[in-house]
This record gives C-alpha cells, sequence and structure tokens, in this order.
C-alpha cells in the first residue's frame, strides 16, 4: 500500500491584507508588549485611595490571623439585631414562625387549596378526567351529527 503526497489549493478568503498599513503595525506592537508581558488590563490602580488603604488594612488583618468578615458589619443593639435575636428566642423555645403576610381565608383560591389538602387527607382526591363507561363521539357529516357509542 503506497500513500502519496497531495497538496491541496486553499483560497485565501477575504480581501488582502497591507502588512504596512498603521493598524498593522500597531496590532504586532501589541503583540510583541504582551509576550514581553508589558500590557496591563484593567482598571490602573490608584494609590492612597479608599479601596486600596481598606485592601491593604485587610491584608495586615489576615496577616496577622484576624478571620475577614464578608458583609456589612453587624451592629448590636439595632431594630434588627433584637428582631433576630427574638425570632431566634421562639425558635429555641418551639414556636413557629411565622413568615409574610397573612393568608386572606375568604379568597376562593385558599378555600380551594384547603378543599384539596383535606380530600388528600381522606384519600378522595381523584386525579385525571374523570372516566365513563360509554365514549360518545359526536360526527360532524355535511347532513347531520352522527354518534358512535364506544363501551
Amino acid at each position: 500500500m503506497t500513500t502519496q503526497n497531495q497538496t491541496i489549493e486553499v483560497k485565501v478568503l477575504g480581501r488582502p491584507v497591507n502588512e504596512n498599513s498603521a493598524r498593522q503595525i500597531r496590532l504586532k506592537e501589541n503583540e510583541a508588549k504582551r509576550a514581553q508581558g508589558l500590557i496591563k488590563r484593567g482598571r490602573p490602580v490608584i494609590e492612597g485611595s479608599e479601596s486600596q488603604v481598606k485592601k491593604l488594612r485587610q491584608k495586615i488583618k489576615v496577616d496577622l490571623g484576624y478571620t475577614l468578615r464578608r458583609g456589612r458589619p453587624v451592629i448590636e443593639g439595632s431594630e434588627s439585631q433584637i428582631k433576630k435575636t427574638r425570632q431566634m428566642e421562639k425558635l429555641v423555645n418551639g414556636v413557629e414562625l411565622r413568615r409574610g403576610r397573612p393568608a386572606n381565608t375568604e379568597s376562593k383560591h385558599y378555600q380551594r387549596v384547603k378543599d384539596l389538602e383535606t380530600r388528600r387527607m381522606n384519600g378522595t382526591l381523584k386525579l385525571g378526567r374523570p372516566k365513563s363507561d360509554d365514549i360518545v363521539i359526536n360526527v360532524k357529516t355535511k347532513a347531520k351529527i352522527k354518534e358512535y357509542v364506544m363501551s
């Protein structure tokens, strides 16, 4: 079995590139800078800004062995903290916590949901379409409607 070397000609699509154009020269320069690691991406760092001072403070705390907490600081004695401690006490004591606004017991949706719950508990809830013994199919023709009864 012998193999032959075949050359396949590939057409270059698009318009030709002018190697001496300003854009191509700029692209080559950027590629060379990227290879040397001279191109910096992202927003420049401003030394002494609030965010840089905050990052430096956090780094110092980590170096000293403190654990950093994410999010907003907790203010002890605030209304939200008092409310949270009351909720935790209720939870510990076994009181059921209610969240959100109370349901409207007169609404049709609420009554339907309660009815379905009681049916489920009793085992009387039927799923799917009701079944009948005879299936009647009405077929409309040009002259009249014909009924086919299947059982």
